[in-house]
């Protein structure tokens, strides 16, 4: 059996490993999706819950940075 015929034996986020920088990345790239128009205050709570559901840690300076820039 070649490898194309093979199935897949585990979820595909197994496969490969993801940084906590590319966590973070996509968190911030689904927090703008996701808050397109929201005040910096919804953007801030919306990244503090994102951030506490996956685990990542950010710094209480750098978070407010972001909502910033997200919320524009």
């Amino acid at each position: 059996m070649n490898a194309s015929q093979q199935g897949q034996d585990g979820p595909v986020e197994d496969m490969h490993e993801i940084t906590e920088e590319g966590r973070l990345a996509g968190l911030l790239a689904q927090v703008r999706s996701d808050a397109r128009g929201a005040d910096i205050v919804t953007v801030e709570r919306l990244l503090r819950d994102r951030l506490a559901d996956t685990g990542v840690e950010l710094d209480p300076d750098e978070l407010t940075r972001h909502a910033k820039e997200i919320a524009g």
